[in-house]
């Protein structure tokens, strides 16, 4: 039978997408697999695909725990798992991703549904029958009200990086052969876009979206162990 869950892990996602069993242990991880992790772990970090576990913002406290819940703490395993570097067990069974985020991030890449979670011909909801509601949500006059819509999650992060975006399109106007990092360390991308409230690499990775120099200005020293290029 299909999975039915509201979310699941990053770990169980690529494993079931590939037809595997993410409850074995697996000394090496078939690659199927581990292209799996590696696309969700670039998604997740870019901000593409939300992770209902990880929160965009710095974390200034010093709660490990607490820590726990800000994509900066698993910083260094988010980008090892994308260049295929490392896979760490922990973050992958940390990183959470709801089953309408899934929904949302395949429709928006044109990506077919993963079988196993949406199984072909079957509702993506469940549909009650008609002037039915169940009884642990009918109201006094027996009527069934729907929860209002929530906001979108991550608003603020869209926000800013769309700001840094634009801010660094200006700033590349008037210094055409700044790089990523000298853009992204201007007080006006750092204060006024507000990309001081996130990691110097989310940054930096908004800012190569859309940088618009010639390719061939963008290559810079090869660099060893997949390194991404500045």
């Amino acid at each position: 039978m299909p999975i039915l869950s509201e979310a699941l892990t990053s770990w169980e996602i690529a494993f079931r997408w590939a037809g595997y069993d993410p409850d074995r242990y697996w000394f090496n991880i078939p690659m199927a697999v581990r292209d799996n992790l590696r696309l969700l772990a670039e998604e997740i970090h870019h901000g593409r695909l939300d992770c209902v576990s990880l929160e965009y913002s710095k974390y200034h406290g010093d709660d490990p725990e607490e820590a726990k819940l800000h994509i900066y703490y698993w910083l260094r395993e988010i980008t090892d798992c994308y260049w295929g570097k490392r896979f760490d067990r922990k973050l992958l069974k940390w990183a959470v991703i709801e089953r309408q985020a899934m929904q949302e991030w395949c429709e928006r890449h044109k990506v077919p549904l993963p079988e196993f979670w949406f199984p072909s011909g079957w509702g993506i909801e469940y549909e009650w029958q008609e002037n039915f509601a169940p009884t642990s949500a009918a109201t006094s006059s027996d009527t069934f009200e729907p929860e209002p819509p929530h906001p979108p999650k991550n608003l603020d992060y869209y926000r800013c990086k769309y700001a840094c975006q634009q801010i660094s399109l200006a700033l590349w106007r008037d210094a055409p052969k700044s790089t990523i990092k000298d853009v992204a360390n201007t007080p006006e991308v750092q204060n006024l876009g507000g990309g001081s409230s996130y990691d110097f690499e989310t940054v930096c990775a908004w800012l190569g979206e859309v940088d618009p120099r010639d390719p061939s200005q963008k290559r810079g020293r090869r660099r060893k162990n997949n390194s991404p290029p500045t």
